[in-house]
């Protein structure tokens, strides 16, 4: 990286560009660690990349450090200036991701992101994948993700000004139950609260089953979930099919 500082102004030969390309693109591959190596490239070399990679340049190890998961590789290629975004292939490789997938789309969603999220047709190419990825953090299907910044995720999702209403907060799963009904189901008040503040449900409304929220949470001993819905005004005394709750 130190004798990388001294490329700027510099022209080289052209083993000297295969060689520094496919140096970068090792260490793209080798991702985090070698950020150092990476950002001393970009920073230093007056070159295009646009022969990086089998020709795909620096989008395609953009493609690449999103689906490996490599967090510190995708924020220093967004920071590279003009780097021409495909979201419609970076952002679902980044939404399956099976370990990083929430801070990789915190790098997407940020407010300082340089992600143009406006341009013509992206929000519905990718609107599947966000549906799916919002749905599946909210159920923390997986422990061993990297989940620190997950409501901030979401509530991007869900407020980001040219995402506005991408998220269908009130569509049914194969259950039966809206994302803020598999909520009260797993306790998780956090997401209760956000997906009600912006999708407002019936508290107290009889459920498609014939259950109401608050029995729901009763019956998978849901604590936090029962003094959530109680607090705002959710009726314990509603009659259904199998009593009150």
């Amino acid at each position: 990286a130190e004798f990388l500082e001294q490329l700027q102004d510099r022209t080289l030969s052209e083993q000297g560009v295969s060689l520094l390309e496919a140096q970068l693109v090792n260490s793209c591959t080798r991702g985090d660690d070698d950020i150092r190596l990476i950002d001393a490239i970009l920073t230093n070399w007056k070159h295009d990349c646009t022969g990086v990679g089998d020709g795909e340049g620096l989008a395609g190890l953009l493609a690449l450090a999103c689906s490996d998961g490599h967090e510190q590789v995708v924020q220093r290629l967004l920071q590279y200036p003009g780097l021409a975004v495909d979201l419609g292939e970076v952002v679902p490789l980044a939404c399956y991701n099976p370990l990083r997938r929430v801070p990789l789309m915190k790098l997407f969603l940020d407010p300082g992101s340089p992600v143009d999220w406006g341009k013509e047709g992206v929000a519905e190419e990718v609107g599947p994948a966000l549906q799916e990825f919002f749905e599946d953090v909210c159920q923390k299907c997986n422990d061993k993700e990297d989940q620190k910044d997950r409501m901030v995720v979401l509530d991007h999702l869900l407020t980001h000004p040219q995402l506005t209403g991408r998220i269908a907060l009130g569509a049914a799963g194969a259950n039966g139950l809206t994302v803020f009904g598999r909520a009260v189901m797993a306790g998780d008040t956090e997401v209760m609260a956000l997906t009600h503040r912006h999708h407002p449900e019936d508290l107290s409304g009889v459920l498609a089953d014939g259950s109401t929220h608050l029995q729901r949470a009763v019956l998978k001993g849901q604590a936090g979930a029962v003094e959530w819905l109680l607090a705002r005004g959710a009726d314990p005394n509603v009659e259904t099919a199998n009593g009150t709750a």
